[in-house]
């Protein structure tokens, strides 16, 4: 009976190494190509746009708020056969880099982003022109840094600690605020006053993930991370040339389809899991696995930054996203 039992055991072990896992790579490493369509078989564009028809003819905007969150941690899972054969979950945290690291990223950034519209052809209004606009005044401000679960918004320095969201910037961003607010206040300004009023966001990243097994049929899943700075998908420029609602023909944007990423390192990564958190994982496993069950693997890692390397790869990418954006929104002029 015991040699029964313990070749039970054997083979429960032998199963729960061939099922999920989840590991970390050394060195930068690439961000995902985001998919989509029917099966998930198209490659997204580099950059996408809603409502062309908004951004013709317009040459003069004000800016209303300009800007960027970064991910503090964040969790990445990938699941075998549905979630019925286990899950691989990594949880990661960013550590190293302090608020003023990341203010002095977001106000490197706007200046670029304005020094972008200008070499475009754009001209720029003066702010003070929507912000006393009687239209505008009772549009909701938020006070920055903006913190939002593991998500943290900054605005820069030139547009003061208070900013605006418009409707649909950030798939990320989500809670029962009316968003709809500031942007619908901006369109009735820019009806009226004929000067288009635009919005960006954009979400910087700090880690890859690499999943495997995300279909009804797998058996096992796997999770790789490694240390990654991108501009995610989705971050975007918005703009509101009159009013009409948040759906309106006169309100577009052009967001990123694909992330604008590099490869080059900033710090480190560490797997921080303790032996005994993994021997009760082990534990619980080798129990599912005896009754049929999938089995699970979760592990954290901590990414280290060097500050100085993060803010000068955070900047290249975002000049990057700021090019590319700025391009698009001006050939539909």
């Amino acid at each position: 009976m015991k040699k029964i039992l313990n070749g039970i055991l054997l083979l429960a072990s032998a199963s729960l190494l061939a099922s999920c896992s989840v590991t970390s790579v050394e060195g930068g490493t690439k961000a995902a190509t985001q998919k989509g369509g029917i099966l998930g078989l198209v490659t997204q564009d580099d950059v996408k746009t809603e409502a062309e028809g908004a951004f013709k003819g317009a040459n003069e905007v004000i800016i209303a708020s300009f800007k960027v969150a970064f991910y503090e941690s964040k969790k990445d899972r990938a699941k075998a056969g549905m979630g019925y054969g286990g899950a691989s979950t990594a949880k990661s945290e960013l550590k190293g880099v302090s608020d003023a690291v990341r203010q002095e990223i977001t106000n490197a950034a706007y200046a670029d982003f304005v020094k972008t519209l200008k070499a475009s052809g754009y001209k720029i209004a003066d702010r003070s022109e929507l912000l006393n606009d009687k239209d505008f005044s009772g549009a909701k401000a938020y006070d920055f840094p903006y913190d939002d679960d593991g998500i943290k918004y900054y605005s820069p320095a030139a547009l003061g600690n208070k900013a605006y969201f418009f409707l649909g910037e950030s798939a990320d961003f989500s809670g029962g605020f009316a968003f709809g607010n500031a942007g619908m206040s901006a369109a009735n300004f820019a009806e009226k006053n004929g000067k288009a009023v635009i919005s960006a966001l954009y979400t910087i990243d700090f880690l890859n993930a690499d999943g495997d097994g995300n279909s009804r049929w797998a058996s096992t899943s796997t999770m790789q991370v490694g240390q990654g700075i991108s501009v995610k998908p989705g971050s975007k420029i918005v703009m509101t040339t009159g009013h009409g609602g948040p759906f309106s023909p006169k309100t577009g944007n052009v967001s990123l389809g694909q992330p604008v990423y590099s490869t080059k390192e900033f710090g480190t990564i560490k797997n921080t899991s303790s032996d005994a958190y993994k021997a009760a994982e082990t534990a619980l496993n080798i129990a599912s696995a005896l009754l049929g069950g999938g089995t699970n693997q979760t592990r954290s890692f901590e990414v280290t930054a060097n500050p100085s390397k993060y803010k000068a790869v955070a900047a290249d990418v975002i000049k990057d996203t700021n090019k590319a954006l700025v391009a698009k929104m001006a050939g539909l002029r």
